[in-house]
């Protein structure tokens, strides 16, 4: 009977010791995640970093904007509005942003003094073209090809330019212009020049007179002036307005208060070549020749 006990209880636990159980772990959760979407607009306008890409639910991640040269950040838009730079961007779900890039907008502006307005800055129309020349401001100056227009002004070779000026100022106008080298002394020398909002001023009868339209603004080169003995092919800083009958006075632009303003030019002598006008204030005629005949116009982007 002891034998027979014995061996069954030996039988169960061998039975107990095969029928092993097994727990099965649970499987780890896979993190949610979610996709950014990353445009730009315009394209040329700049880049993202990062730029776009697969990211944690409940992350925060930072794209920072970085505009190309001659653009500025604006904005955020789509998933979210904002102007922040970076933007910290929580992930609760797939996003679509687009980064907003401007172009800058430049002005011309002056510098110690100077106001300088290259020729080629003009909004060129009808007859007029620019001419690369290494003896011209910038490399490049503008000359006008059309009939010449000495009674009137012919509107359609009208150009203008805007300048921004920081402070109520009057400045003394001058220019750089040179006539081509078979020109009589007299000849392609001289334009039609306006300030809107009859600001120009000249001096006559001893007291300062308004001009409240297009006036003749004229100077004549120094190889024509030297009598063709010196300054061959250079540009010749003066320029003054003609009225009544051999009548001169110098030009001066008074501007009452900062802001953007207009300079008005039309054609008058065929292949008139102008290379740039020099506002000055300040600083005399002379130091205002001198100083500006290396410098170039002053560009204020933002």
């Amino acid at each position: 009977m002891k034998k027979t006990l014995f061996a069954f209880i030996s039988l169960l636990i061998l039975s107990c010791e095969k029928e092993q159980v097994t727990i099965e772990q649970p499987k780890p959760e896979q993190p949610v995640t979610h996709a950014v979407n990353v445009t730009l607009s315009p394209v040329e306008g700049g880049s993202v970093t990062p730029s776009g890409g697969t990211f944690t639910n409940g992350e925060t991640v930072s794209f920072t904007a970085t505009p190309a040269e001659n653009y500025t950040f604006k904005n955020w838009s789509g998933s979210v509005s904002s102007t922040q730079n970076p933007l910290q961007l929580n992930i609760d779900g797939n996003k679509n942003i687009t980064a907003n890039f401007k172009e800058k907008e430049c002005a011309i502006v002056a510098k110690d003094g100077l106001l300088i307005i290259e020729g080629e800055s003009f909004d060129l129309k009808g007859k007029w073209r620019v001419i690369e020349d290494e003896k011209a401001s910038g490399g490049k100056y503008i000359e006008y090809f059309g009939a010449n227009s000495y009674q009137s002004q012919n509107l359609a070779h009208e150009i203008s330019v805007k300048v921004r000026v920081e402070e109520a100022k009057t400045y003394l106008v001058r220019w750089y212009m040179r006539q081509p080298l078979d020109a009589e002394g007299d000849k392609s020398n001289d334009i039609w020049i306006y300030f809107p909002d009859n600001i120009g001023l000249i001096r006559k009868d001893n007291a300062d007179f308004t001009l409240t339209a297009y006036e003749k603004f004229v100077s004549r080169d120094i190889w024509h002036t030297s009598g063709k003995k010196e300054g061959k092919g250079e540009f010749t800083y003066g320029g003054a307005i003609n009225y009544g009958h051999n009548k001169s006075s110098w030009m001066r632009v008074r501007f009452p208060s900062a802001g953007e303003y207009i300079l008005k030019v039309c054609a008058r002598s065929e292949f008139l070549q102008l290379d740039k006008f020099v506002l000055s204030s300040g600083i005399s005629d002379t130091d205002a020749g001198t100083t500006s005949k290396t410098k170039t116009e002053t560009l204020k982007c933002e």
